[in-house]
C-alpha cells in the first residue's frame, strides 16, 4: 500500500514538473544541479569525478576549471532530465520545430536495398 502510494506521488510530481514551461524547467535543473553538487562535495565520493577529470586533462586545466567541468556535467544531466520530463507535452508540430533531420534520403535509399541502418545523433 505504502509502496504504491509512494510510486503514485512520484509519478504525480514528475508529471507536474514536466508541465512547467521550458524556462522554469531550466531554472529547476540549475537549482537541482547546485544542490546535488553541494551534496556530492560532502560525500566520500567527492573525489571520484574530480580524479577522473584530472586523469583526462592532466595539467591542461586548473583545479578550479576541473570543478567547474564537474558541475557543468551535472547541470547538463539535470537539464536533460527536465527535457525528458517534457516529452509527453511536446506536440508533433513542436517536435518538428525542435528537431532538424538531415540526410533522410540516405536512410530511404539504404532501406530500399534491404540493408540494416545505424543512425547517430
Amino acid at each position: 500500500m505504502i509502496r504504491r502510494l509512494t510510486k503514485n506521488i512520484i509519478k504525480l510530481f514528475l508529471f507536474i514538473l514536466g508541465a512547467f514551461p521550458p524556462l522554469i524547467n531550466r531554472g529547476i535543473a540549475y537549482v537541482l544541479a547546485v544542490s546535488l553538487y553541494g551534496i556530492y562535495r560532502i560525500t566520500p565520493y567527492r573525489d571520484f569525478i574530480f580524479d577522473n577529470l584530472k586523469l583526462a586533462f592532466k595539467e591542461e586545466k586548473t583545479d578550479q576549471e576541473l570543478h567547474r567541468l564537474a558541475f557543468l556535467n551535472l547541470h547538463h544531466l539535470c537539464r536533460s532530465l527536465m527535457e525528458i520530463l517534457r516529452f509527453p507535452y511536446i506536440t508533433d508540430k513542436k517536435l518538428r520545430e525542435l528537431v532538424k533531420a538531415e540526410g533522410l534520403e540516405n536512410i530511404e535509399e539504404v532501406s530500399k536495398r534491404g540493408n540494416g541502418i545505424v543512425t547517430v545523433t
